[in-house]
């Protein structure tokens, strides 16, 4: 890279010279000129250093500011001087632990760095200076490595390197002394004495004195042909030399199509990059059979092979290879001793001398050691590396926890874009690019699993005449799937299945049993409950299963298995578990699901009637649901299980299981706003009570059934359900039954716009509640009175109902009844002028259902608040309401919640002059009601479209459409009537006389 002037090169010297540490601006003026420097001379480097800064780029970053000075900022790999000084420190703890070849490798490598003289072309004095010390340091290590190579039976290779070091620096005596003792040990004794009195010559001509002690005292030595003189390596008792130094390079090969896995592989060159001769970095990788954790480690081993030059060494330990018994840790060692070059007739026969020698031949050393498939730790620790520079990388499938200081690197599936990219670099793009879709299907089927992915996509090579279209149809039939993923040696099944033979017999039979479930994910209960174990037991089987990567745990306390590792369990199960002990532990999970859903259906619901479940296997073990919250998290967790638990009760011709699970979930998924599930699952209830044939359960379904559609904005059809579930009760003669049909055929009437039918039922079914203290129902049946009373106008016994409903669910706790009867009580204030009051039960409503996460509850209270803060003048705060009550809404079924929130937000539109967009609020909520059914928001609905086009300046069309709101509110007599005939009052009366 030019620098350019001869300026710029003594600074950029300088900097580099005293690398990462400040210089100041005065000492970089003294190297650049001396002393004579110019006046403006620190202006001057200041210039030389922003051009420097351009020059290497990087933004700047090489060259910072720090201080006084200028810092040069520089890797240790990145500068020559910076690996001479690291590899001159290792040869000498090489030296230190007696192990001369490893020191020789790195003196050699030291000085390999060097092409010529140091800072060659670069005059000034403190330039100058620093090259006469550097070549000094570079003499002095030459003089150290020709001295190990003599003492180790190199002098016949030296005497040519000598000679030319001695023509190089005459007058450096420790080297005409090496040269002559390489020749004496050469058996070229003449010329030794001759080369002896060559430099006594030249001592003396040059510098008028005689040769010093040591050349003196070798002359002596030499003349008398002493036996000390001879190389120290040939006096042992062995007579075995120094084995040569090997730097070998074992990796397996590196796959050339190599996709994804780029932040986990960034992740560990910077890792092995901070490392870099501070410590001995171990990393362990580990993950599920067929992840790819060697193709991952190679890889990787490849990228990082340069920053190791003294070998790579590689071992394969067999750990979980089909067919083959793990290598035993003595036999790895003796490989990799045979790899560094030593001789088998060397190698000790006993682990412990293999350990030692494995030991001293890598002391000083800088190795990249990579051990596959390694079963435990026991295998590895012997051969961890103790010395700095050295890097391991371990591979199994389970987390190597014995490895102390080990990096854990945990493979996890490819992305989808990966296991896309890497189907496309194996099986072509061209190939793939007509069938977009149906590749996202494969790639699902092969759960992302490397090695999978990898198989299909032999496969496809192998038949050119095959479509992806029709792997993916071999590969639905789920019992063949591993069938299908063979090629060669390589099978996603033999993988599984050498991690399944090498569990324990009871860790065997969790996992079979566990590939039972009909759900995606479990806990240690279910799990209990499955294999009829204590919970503690089963957790520490979960865990091992986890740790044999035969488990996957996405969340804490939960557990599943990757898509293909449930194929193999579910195999195993069908081999190894017969029909009665699955049939067992299937009906002990069910009972399991069932017996803690009562529990929390019962915290969820305080007015909940309980029911007495007659279970064949109850469970010993149940979580601790200490309140509805607990059971509310529980229900959100475990939602879908129960599902499938209710389908797999159908299988197995459960019929209680079938009817009592989904009435244990209907009000958590009321509460969660998940409607259609509520109404599937109610539909499966109804059919199973008439499988039972069991009346009550069926009048009991239709109840809930009848609720169900009333939140979806089918009142007639909830009111006809209700009716049917009436005449269930009345012919049980069941009151508490009747009374519970007849406050909800109350509500349907008061949806419908039938508020004296509907008054006359909540009275009936006030009645038969309270006469049994079924305050619950009392409760929602004054709610419901409350409601249609302020509808009606009679605001004070609406207020009146509401109270005494609000102070019966706060005696019972009861919060879901409180936060309904505070909705109440608000309307009734807000009616009675008490606007303060009715914000205030607004607010502690709002506090209720946003503590305890009831987002259909949340939705209502903050369409109510919209209303109140409209009244208040509050546009913006009766705006954001409504905005977020709707984006609620958008995730929960609540029909009635949502047509109210339109017509509120079409309110505050035409409040503000936007009479197009409240036209469109409008006209959505009146097809919404409409549809539902309900009279009252159908009304309302037409009373907002009306003032929209009133001002819009559509005076007619306003007039008609208030003519026809009028007549809703009229036949139904409402409050509201009065308002609607005020509106058109006035835009009767502002319309001109007609012109002549």
């Amino acid at each position: 890279m030019p620098l350019g002037g001869m300026r710029q090169q003594r600074v950029m010297a300088t900097l580099l010279l005293e690398s990462n540490r400040i210089i100041p601006v005065s000492r970089l003026v003294q190297a650049t000129w001396g002393e004579a420097a110019p006046a403006t001379a620190h202006h001057q480097i200041r210039k030389m250093v922003a051009d420097l800064r351009n020059r290497l780029g990087g933004g700047g970053q090489s060259i910072v500011t720090d201080g006084p000075g200028y810092r040069l900022v520089v890797e240790e790999d990145q500068l020559d001087l910076s690996l001479f000084d690291i590899r001159t420190r290792r040869a000498g703890e090489a030296e230190k632990s007696g192990l001369p070849v490893n020191a020789m490798t790195e003196l050699q490598e030291a000085l390999d760095l060097w092409t010529g003289q140091a800072l060659s072309g670069i005059d000034g004095p403190v330039i100058r200076a620093a090259a006469e010390l550097l070549d000094e340091r570079r003499v002095a290590v030459t003089e150290r490595l020709m001295d190990l190579r003599l003492t180790h039976g190199h002098a016949r290779d030296l005497i040519s390197d000598l000679r030319a070091l001695v023509s190089e620096h005459p007058l450096r005596e420790t080297l005409w002394t090496q040269l002559i003792l390489a020749l004496y040990r050469s058996n070229r004794h003449a010329e030794a004495l001759r080369t002896y009195e060559d430099v006594r010559c030249l001592l003396a001509d040059e510098l008028g004195v005689d040769p010093g002690i040591e050349l003196m005292k070798l002359h002596e030595l030499i003349l008398r042909n002493d036996p000390t003189l001879d190389c120290p390596s040939r006096r042992t008792k062995s007579g075995i030399g120094v084995p040569v130094m090997v730097r070998p390079c074992a990796l397996p090969y590196d796959v050339p199509d190599f996709t994804g896995r780029e932040a986990e592989l960034q992740r560990l060159t910077s890792m092995v990059a901070e490392n870099a001769d501070r410590t001995a970095l171990i990393v362990t990788i580990d993950g599920m059979a067929g992840i790819g954790k060697t193709a991952f480690a190679v890889h990787a081993a490849h990228k990082l092979a340069r920053l190791f030059p003294d070998g790579q060494l590689f071992v394969d330990f067999n750990g979980f290879t089909p067919g083959r018994k793990p290598i035993p840790v003595a036999e790895a060692i003796a490989t990799l001793l045979s790899t560094l070059g030593v001789p088998d007739g060397e190698i000790p026969h006993d682990l412990q001398g293999r350990i030692a020698m494995w030991r001293m031949r890598t002391a000083g050393r800088r190795l990249l050691l990579l051990l596959d498939n390694t079963a435990d730790a026991a295998q590895v620790l012997p051969l961890l590396p103790g010395m700095p520079g050295c890097v391991t990388l371990i591979t199994s499938r389970a987390p190597l926890s014995g490895v102390d200081g080990a990096v854990l690197q945990s493979l996890e599936l490819l992305t989808p874009d990966e296991s896309r990219a890497l189907l496309e670099r194996v099986v072509g793009t061209m190939r793939l690019a007509t069938e977009r879709e149906t590749v996202t299907t494969l790639i699902e089927m092969c759960g992302r699993l490397p090695l999978a992915l990898r198989i299909v996509a032999a496969r496809l090579n192998n038949r050119p005449q095959w479509s992806v279209a029709h792997m993916v149809d071999r590969l639905g039939n789920e019992r063949r799937r591993l069938s299908e993923l063979v090629v060669g040696d390589r099978s996603v099944h033999a993988a599984i299945a050498h991690s399944y033979g090498s569990l324990r017999p009871d860790q065997q039979r969790l996992f079979r049993l566990l590939g039972l479930h009909p759900g995606h994910d479990y806990d240690a209960y279910a799990a209990a409950a499955l294999a009829g174990i204590p919970v503690d037991e089963a957790e520490s089987l979960l865990e091992g299963l986890l740790d044999s990567r035969l488990l996957v745990q996405r969340e804490v306390g939960r557990y599943n298995y990757h898509n293909l590792v449930l194929s193999y369990a579910r195999d195993a199960a069908s081999s190894h578990e017969t029909e009665h002990t699955g049939t067992r532990a299937i009906h002990r999970l069910l009972d399991y699901y069932l017996h803690t859903a009562e529990a929390a259906a019962n915290l969820l619901d305080l007015g909940r009637r309980q029911v007495a479940l007659c279970l064949s296997c109850p469970p010993s073990h149940v979580p601790p649901l200490a309140d509805g919250k607990a059971s509310l998290r529980w229900f959100d967790t475990e939602r879908h299980n129960l599902r499938m638990a209710v389908e797999e009760a159908q299988r197995q011709g459960l019929h209680g299981h079938c009817y009592h699970l989904p009435h244990m979930m209907a009000h958590y998924l009321q509460l969660r706003g998940c409607s259609d599930d509520q109404l599937t699952l109610l539909k499966t209830a109804f059919d199973a009570a008439a499988q039972l044939n069991d009346h009550h359960a069926q009048g009991r379904t239709l109840l809930n059934l009848a609720v169900s559609d009333w939140f979806y904005g089918r009142f007639s059809e909830a009111l006809d359900r209700a009716v049917q579930a009436l005449a269930v009760a009345e012919k049980l003669g069941d009151a508490d039954f009747q009374g519970a049909c007849l406050s909800r055929i109350g509500i349907f009437h008061a949806a419908l716009g039938r508020y004296e039918e509907a008054l006359h039922h909540y009275k009936c079914a006030l009645d038969i509640h309270e006469g049994h203290g079924n305050w619950s129902e009392v409760s929602m049946t004054l709610v419901s009175t409350s409601s249609t009373k302020a509808t009606l106008g009679l605001f004070d016994d609406a207020h009146r109902d509401a109270c005494r409903a609000v102070s019966i669910d706060r005696r019972s706790g009861y919060r879901n009844g409180e936060v309904m009867g505070l909705l109440a009580m608000s309307t009734a204030q807000a009616g009675m002028n008490d606007l303060e009051g009715a914000a205030s039960s607004l607010n502690t409503a709002y506090e209720l259902v946003h503590t305890d996460e009831m987002p259909g509850y949340e939705a209502a209270v903050l369409v109510q608040q919209g209303h109140l803060h409209r009244r208040l003048g509050q546009l913006d705060e009766a705006t954001a309401a409504g905005r977020r009550a709707m984006e609620i809404l958008g995730t929960t079924r609540r029909s009635v919640t949502a047509i109210r929130g339109q017509n509120l937000l079409g309110s505050i539109d035409c409040d503000r002059g936007d009479y197009i967009l409240a036209f469109e609020r409008h006209r959505y909520a009146q097809r919404l009601a409409l549809r539902s059914g309900h009279r009252l928001e159908t009304a309302r609905a037409l009373d907002g479209i009306a003032r929209a086009l009133a001002g819009l300046g559509q005076c007619e069309a306003a007039r008609t459409v208030w003519r026809e709101a009028l007549d809703h509110f009229e036949e139904m007599g409402t409050h509201e009537v009065f308002a609607v005939r005020r509106r058109l009052a006035r835009q009767v009366s502002s319309v001109p006389a007609p012109h002549p």
